[in-house]
């Protein structure tokens, strides 16, 4: 299973079982339980689809951390891959290296 429909299923799965729906009903009522179950079915959609979306970006690039830095040419190759803090002057640097070849 990807990780875009992982995501989904982990976030649905405890909110839409059944006992906890019966509960919520019972608590809240019909219409309130009806609406609380379709947000959930929504935002667990969404948030799978975004995350199923950028797991996948993530791993054509490679990208291992959250300081990766990752500057692509007008090509569509990667030009520049750094793991640790860049500074601004280094990326000036850099990009406009890539935008002369």
């Amino acid at each position: 299973m990807a990780s875009g429909p992982a995501l989904a299923l982990l976030l649905a799965g405890l909110g839409l079982s059944l006992p906890n729906m019966l509960v919520i009903r019972k608590v809240l009522g019909a219409k309130k339980t009806i609406t609380y179950v379709s947000l959930v079915i929504a935002y667990s959609t969404i948030a799978g689809l975004i995350f199923g979306f950028y797991s996948e970006f993530i791993g054509q690039y490679g990208i291992r951390s959250l300081d990766s830095t990752v500057i692509i040419d007008k090509n569509g190759n990667i030009g520049y891959r750094d793991d640790t803090i860049t500074t601004t002057e280094n990326l000036e640097k850099i990009v406009k290296q890539l935008l002369e070849i």
